[in-house]
């Protein structure tokens, strides 16, 4: 996952991720970029946007994060539930997993796109989780 892809998961609130790899000496310079993700929006900087940022900051940042999706039974990974509460989820086929786990079964790629569209067929994303790692 890149810098402009967490940027647009938190929809430009860095703050958990500003928290987070500011807990970490090795992560300064993120925390930096982090601050400044509007300016660099702004400019249009692809080198800071499209920096892959390391797999151990992406779990921890999703580690504490409220960012969750819903995963049907017909094979769809989905941002927004198609139910009226999440007690209902059970009933409906609808499974909740964090963000954390979806990173952990499926890469972290697919959370930005899951966000970006609203659903997305996982079938296809887990052929392509064989062939890659994020």
């Amino acid at each position: 996952m890149n810098i402009w892809q967490l940027d647009s998961i938190f929809e430009g609130d860095m703050t958990l991720p500003i928290k987070v790899s500011g807990s970490r000496c090795e992560w300064d310079k993120l925390t930096k970029w982090f601050e400044s993700i509007g300016e660099y929006r702004k400019q249009g900087n692809r080198d800071i946007l499209d920096y892959d940022l390391p797999h151990e900051l992406i779990v921890d940042i999703f580690r504490q994060s409220n960012k969750h999706c819903y995963k049907t039974k017909s094979g769809l990974l989905m941002s927004n539930k198609c139910v009226v509460d999440d007690e209902a989820v059970s009933t409906s086929g609808n499974e909740l997993i964090t963000a954390e786990d979806v990173i952990k079964k499926y890469g972290s790629s697919i959370l930005e796109q899951v966000f970006e569209k609203g659903a997305v067929t996982l079938e296809e994303k887990e052929k392509n989780k064989r062939c890659r790692r994020d």
